[in-house]
């Protein structure tokens, strides 16, 4: 998120916030919300409507953030093992 601001001193400054995904700490509230009304039906729409999240993708742009043990993976491969934990994280919930 961007934004602008003035000083007292009338100069333009520019802020910027990151927004971060909070979805990990309320999956089991946006999974049983998606259940009910039926846009998640079985473990291949729950993995693809995971993809399509904002955690998805902001766990692709800084991994480590979401998964501590990626700090040290990087690039395409970063991107993979972040998709295969997703799958892992979302069939657990669905298989306890």
């Amino acid at each position: 998120m961007l934004g602008l601001c003035f000083n007292s001193r009338f100069s333009l400054c520019a802020l910027q916030v990151l927004i971060e995904s909070r979805l990990p700490s309320q999956l089991t509230e946006h999974l049983n919300s998606e259940i009910v009304l039926r846009s998640i039906r079985d473990i291949e729409s729950m993995l693809l409507w995971a993809s399509s999240t904002f955690f998805s993708v902001r766990a692709k742009k800084v991994p480590a953030k979401y998964f501590p043990q990626l700090k040290s993976v990087g690039g395409a491969d970063a991107s993979s093992q972040v998709d295969r934990l997703i799958r892992d994280l979302m069939v657990h919930f669905f298989n306890p």
